[in-house]
């Protein structure tokens, strides 16, 4: 089976990513049948079922196409580890800046079990997305083009773009206002991923990239893991300069990975299970120049598809489109602040009225600053008995978009949801400002 699929790497790769997609999606549309404590404690929990069974799906998928033996392999983690430890550092980093921030706004703790689900969903992430997108995907490409080091960028350049554009899942469930961070995050996930195969591919241990997956995402999403909040908000942030800052390091890493002398070890050190199909020694001058052109190719579509993948982090996103407005256009239409000591109801609202007097794009700022993480508001824009907008956040968020708003009355629907709050005292802080 792993000979017949290796012949068509783009094809089978696309099928993979399906299976994947599909396999996510199962669990999420399964969630509303299931007891509601699977969707009612927070946004880990139903991720851990959901990349749990998305990780079980590729393992028997992997056994099928060929690539089981992938499991097998447990030497050179250190090597591994050592080659991805840029990425080590900078989570570390990234995840104490990430806790200063939060405890600095006086946070309160997720209870323990729910901080063991969260980190129990990184373990189910890195071993989901490792296993379809390094060990089966990276294989395929390898079967096909590993023959020469040419052949070897060719293979990590194709496998990390189809990780990066994976992550157009993010954007199907998220509001339209945040779709320019997440392209910014898909044009750095092109470069993640090429840098990951290419750790892979030079110790050829799938554990080792499963750690670090997991381990980066555990830093990234640190804050939320530990005080609560929602993982979209955080993607809808991002900026074009987050697309370049996060896309720079991995590829650096990637160059000192695959210099003359490491490519030629990481062709040479190839495991039993995988030489059979791997370098045909040595190569005519016809299929060497066919491996430098194919190589060429995927440097061209990689770079054009990242360089399209920033322009719509730029175009969409609403720091830059706000400032083309003119100074006139600054004027806040709204500018609110509700907060106040929770009675104890499990659902309260507020509701409060502005006049647009001018039909173009706003500029929306909410902030959520709750004390207790695990409350919810539902945000809602009505013109009349049209709804114009409605997003519902967890926990402290921080969030900026455009919209497009048509002159006339408006109203501001702040819905709570504090059902999730187990008793005490706590507090309910909203910001909103149209401008």
């Amino acid at each position: 089976m792993r000979k017949i699929v290796s012949r068509r790497p783009l094809i089978i790769s696309a099928i993979v990513t399906l299976i994947f997609w599909a396999a996510l999606m199962a669990v999420q549309y399964s969630l509303p049948f299931m007891p509601r404590f699977f969707y009612s404690n927070g946004v880990f929990l139903p991720q851990l079922i959901a990349d749990a069974f998305s990780a079980l799906v590729g393992i028997a998928l992997a056994f099928i196409l060929g690539y089981g033996h992938i499991f097998d392999r447990t030497s050179h983690f250190f090597a591994g580890l050592f080659c991805g430890g840029a990425y080590i550092v900078i989570s570390l980093i990234q995840a104490y800046a990430n806790i200063m921030v939060s405890l600095s706004d006086e946070v309160f703790f997720e209870p323990v079990w729910r901080i063991i689900v969260f980190t129990l969903s990184m373990l189910a992430v890195g071993l989901a997305e490792e296993t379809y997108f390094r060990g089966i995907i990276s294989n395929l490409f390898w079967d096909k083009h590993a023959k020469d080091s040419a052949g070897v960028w060719t293979a990590a350049l194709y496998s990390g773009l189809i990780f990066g554009l994976m992550h157009f899942i993010n954007i199907l469930s998220m509001d339209p206002s945040g779709w320019g961070g997440g392209f910014a995050q898909i044009a750095g996930a092109c470069v993640t991923g090429l840098c990951f195969t290419a750790i892979y591919y030079r110790c050829k241990n799938i554990w080792v990239l499963i750690f670090i997956h997991a381990f980066l995402d555990f830093c990234g999403l640190i804050s939320e893991g530990l005080f609560g909040g929602t993982i979209l908000s955080q993607i809808s942030n991002y900026s074009p300069l987050t697309a370049v800052t996060s896309s720079v390091m991995p590829l650096i890493v990637t160059l000192v990975i695959f210099r003359k002398k490491k490519m030629a070890q990481t062709l040479a050190d190839v495991p039993e299970a995988d030489r059979p199909e791997t370098i045909p020694q040595p190569l005519s001058e016809e299929e060497s120049a066919k491996s430098k052109r194919a190589f060429k190719r995927a440097v061209i579509i990689f770079a054009v598809c990242w360089v399209l993948l920033f322009i719509g982090s730029v175009a969409l996103n609403p720091d830059v489109q706000s400032a083309f407005e003119s100074e006139t256009q600054s004027d806040r239409v709204l500018d609110i602040t509700d907060a106040g000591d929770w009675s104890g109801e499990q659902t309260f609202g507020k509701s409060y009225k502005f006049t647009v007097g001018e039909s173009r794009s706003y500029r929306i700022n909410i902030v959520t600053a709750p004390s207790e993480n695990s409350s919810y508001v539902l945000v809602q824009i009505k013109s009349g008995e049209e709804v114009v907008f409605e997003q519902t956040y967890g926990g402290i968020c921080s969030t900026t978009f455009g919209l497009d708003l048509n002159k006339g009355d408006y109203v501001l629907n702040l819905v709570y949801d504090y059902s999730r709050v187990s008793g005490g005292s706590a507090e309910y802080d909203t910001s909103v400002i149209i401008k």
